[in-house]
C-alpha cells in the first residue's frame, strides 16, 4: 500500500511540472531551441519561486452591506440577555421546599360512600347467598326476590321468597298456562292460613325482570323471619274438572232479581242462612258441600264461596274467579273449622275475590269444582333454605 501510493504521487508531481513548464514556455513566446531554453527555464524558476512567497490571493466574500458606523455591533452580533441588577435577583430556590400548589388542579374526587343496606337487603343477600348454587335458581335483586325449581317437571313450579324489612312473603309459581295443578300452603298447627291468590287468563304476570311468567301464582303473606318455616308446606295436587256453573245461576235459583240491599235479600231470597251481626247471606249450591256468600259489611259488596266441614269435601278444591279477566283473590283454611251463622253452619275453607271491579255481575262469576289427587308435599324451610 505504501509503495503503490508513492508512485502515485511522483506521478502526479511530474505530470504538474510538466503542465506548469508547458504553460510558462508559452507565455514568455519559448520556442524549442537549446540555449533560450536554458534562459526562459532560468527565468521561470525565479517566477515560480515569486509566485510561491508571495500572499495568497483573498478568499470570496459575497457583495453585502456596508460594515456599521462605529458604535454599533457589527453584524452577526448577538447581545446576551438583559441582567437584572444584584439586588432585584430572585431568591435562589430551596430543593427542600414542598412543591407550589395550582391553583387549577383538582384533587381526586372523594369515593362514594358504601351504600346503606336496608334490613330487607341484609335478609336477602343471606337468602340468596344459600341458594344461588341451585341448578335453576332465578333472582332479582332489586326486587329482593328469588326463586328455586321444585318438582319433578322442569321450570314448571317454583318457590320464591320476597323480603322486606320485618317479614319476607314465601310464594309458589306456575310458569306455564293451562296446568292442571291445584296448590295451597298450609301452616301446620296454626288455626288460620290464609293464601293470596293470582291467577292469569291470557297474558302472564312477569316475575324476576321477565325471568318467570306466572300463570297462577299462591302466596303466604308478611311471615315474621322468626318464623319457624319447617311447619310451612306447599302442596302440590293433580286436578279434574267435576263440575262449573256461575254465580248467576246460584241466586237465581233463591229469587234473587235485581239489585238487593242486605235487608231486602234477607227478606226476599229463599233456602238461606242469614248473620245479621256480620251482613251476611250464605246460599245453599247443589251438592250440600258448598255456599256462595254475599257479605254487604262494611258498605262493600264481597262474594265468597264457602266450603262446609264435611268428609266429601277432603279429596275436592274450589276456585272462584271472573271469566276472561285476571283476578287477584285469597283463601283461607280454618282448622278446626269455625263456626258462621249463628252456629248453624261449620267452615272448613273459604275462597273470596278481591277488589272486584265495579259493575261486576253475577254472571261473571265463574264457579269451578275439582277432584284433586296425587298429593306433593314440598318443605318450605329444606327448599329455600330458610
Amino acid at each position: 500500500m505504501l509503495g503503490v501510493g508513492r508512485r502515485h504521487r511522483r506521478r502526479a508531481l511530474i505530470v504538474g511540472a510538466a503542465v506548469g513548464s508547458a504553460a510558462a514556455n508559452r507565455r514568455h513566446g519559448g520556442g524549442g531551441g537549446g540555449g533560450g531554453g536554458s534562459d526562459s527555464s532560468s527565468s521561470d524558476d525565479e517566477k515560480q519561486s515569486k509566485q510561491k512567497h508571495a500572499a495568497p490571493p483573498p478568499a470570496y466574500q459575497p457583495t453585502s452591506a456596508p460594515p456599521p458606523p462605529a458604535g454599533y455591533a457589527p453584524a452577526g452580533y448577538s447581545a446576551p440577555p438583559p441582567q437584572a441588577p444584584a439586588s432585584h435577583a430572585p431568591p435562589a430556590a430551596n430543593p427542600y421546599a414542598a412543591p407550589s400548589a395550582n391553583p387549577y388542579a383538582y384533587g381526586a374526587p372523594a369515593a362514594a360512600p358504601p351504600p346503606v343496606l336496608t334490613p330487607a337487603d341484609q335478609k336477602y343477600a343471606v337468602i340468596a347467598a344459600r341458594l344461588r348454587g341451585t341448578p335453576g335458581f332465578v333472582e332479582d335483586p332489586a326486587g329482593r326476590e328469588c326463586f328455586v325449581p321444585v318438582g319433578d317437571v322442569p321450570s314448571l313450579l317454583y318457590l320464591g321468597a320476597k323480603c322486606h324489612d320485618k317479614s319476607v312473603n314465601i310464594s309458589a309459581v306456575i310458569t306455564r298456562p293451562d296446568t292442571p295443578l291445584f296448590l295451597d300452603f298450609i301452616v301446620a298447627g296454626k288455626p288460620e292460613t290464609e293464601v293470596l291468590r293470582h291467577e292469569a287468563h291470557g297474558e302472564a304476570r312477569a316475575l324476576a325482570h321477565g325471568q318467570l311468567r306466572a300463570f297462577q301464582e299462591i302466596q303466604l303473606e308478611n311471615l315474621p323471619y322468626d318464623t319457624d318455616f319447617s311447619i310451612i308446606t306447599l302442596y302440590a295436587f293433580d286436578r279434574k274438572m267435576l263440575s262449573q256453573t256461575n254465580a248467576g245461576a246460584v241466586v237465581s235459583d233463591h229469587g234473587w232479581h235485581g239489585a238487593l240491599g242486605f235487608k231486602e235479600a234477607a227478606k226476599t231470597l229463599a233456602n238461606i242462612e242469614v248473620d245479621h251481626p256480620e251482613e251476611e247471606i250464605y246460599m245453599a249450591m247443589p251438592g250440600g258441600e258448598t255456599m256462595l256468600v254475599v257479605d254487604w259489611d262494611q258498605g262493600n259488596v264481597d262474594i265468597r264461596l264457602a266450603v262446609l266441614a264435611v268428609p266429601s269435601t277432603y279429596t275436592k278444591a274450589f276456585d272462584l274467579f271472573i271469566k276472561g279477566k285476571p283476578v287477584k283473590k285469597f283463601s283461607i283454611m280454618f282448622n278446626p273449622p269455625v263456626a258462621k251463622a249463628g252456629g248453624r253452619l261449620q267452615i272448613a275453607r273459604l275462597y273470596e275475590l278481591d277488589d272486584l271491579p265495579y259493575g261486576t255481575g253475577f254472571n261473571e262469576i265463574e264457579i269451578h269444582t275439582y277432584e284433586i289427587s296425587n298429593t306433593r308435599p314440598y318443605g318450605v324451610k329444606g327448599a329455600l333454605h330458610l
